[in-house]
């Protein structure tokens, strides 16, 4: 653990530097991340600031960026269940997927945070479109390395706008359709930015 600590102290260094220079969204959330992992893994008062705390500043910074940014807002999700505060646990992990069906993390994020509250039923419906979004995205990645393959020496251009978006599951045939009976996963949608007035339908 102690060896662990120091190694994430050094990456936390490293990223407030990158995250100064770049002033980006993606750069605070990593900053958020890693100060969060380190927050969770401290063994002892050191007496400084508290890191929960500038993990939500660095979050925040970042959805200040591009609110559309599903990785800070399920960071922000795991940080609030780190400190019992489930409820909005629930509401970010929610903000997440409203913003990006495709993420699993977003997915898992509130199936953990609906069973926290013991709403089992629509943690066990978020964990089957967490499971859904890794088969798609996984199908996603095939695609392309695919077309990777097929397009190497022909000079064409090798991925598309639309290959890097998630693959939908469409009227339910292939590999993408739900294996069970007891509820309907629904069209799984893209990636693309959703609007923070969506929110993630379950049923």
């Amino acid at each position: 653990p102690e060896d662990l600590g120091s190694r994430m102290d050094a990456t936390v260094t490293r990223l407030r530097s990158i995250a100064r220079e770049m002033s980006s969204a993606s750069s605070s959330t990593a900053l958020g991340a890693i100060l969060r992992l380190r927050h969770d893994y401290s063994f002892d008062e050191t007496g400084g600031r508290n890191l929960g705390a500038e993990a939500a500043e660095r979050l925040v910074e970042a959805l200040e960026f591009d609110e559309t940014d599903s990785s800070a807002w399920v960071q922000l999700a795991l940080l609030q269940m780190g400190i019992g505060e489930y409820d909005s646990a629930r509401d970010f992990s929610a903000q997440a997927v409203s913003r990006c069906r495709c993420l699993e993390a977003g997915w898992n994020t509130l199936g953990v945070s609906y069973q926290l509250v013991d709403d089992l039923g629509d943690a066990d419906r978020a964990y089957d479109r967490a499971l859904l979004s890794i088969v798609t995205n996984y199908s996603r990645k095939r695609n392309e390395f695919g077309k990777m393959s097929e397009a190497v020496g022909t000079g064409e251009p090798i991925l598309s706008r639309s290959d890097w978006e998630c693959v939908s599951d469409g009227d339910g045939d292939g590999p993408h359709k739900a294996s069970s009976g007891a509820h309907s996963l629904g069209r799984l949608g893209d990636c693309e930015p959703l609007g923070s007035d969506t929110t993630p339908m379950l049923t």
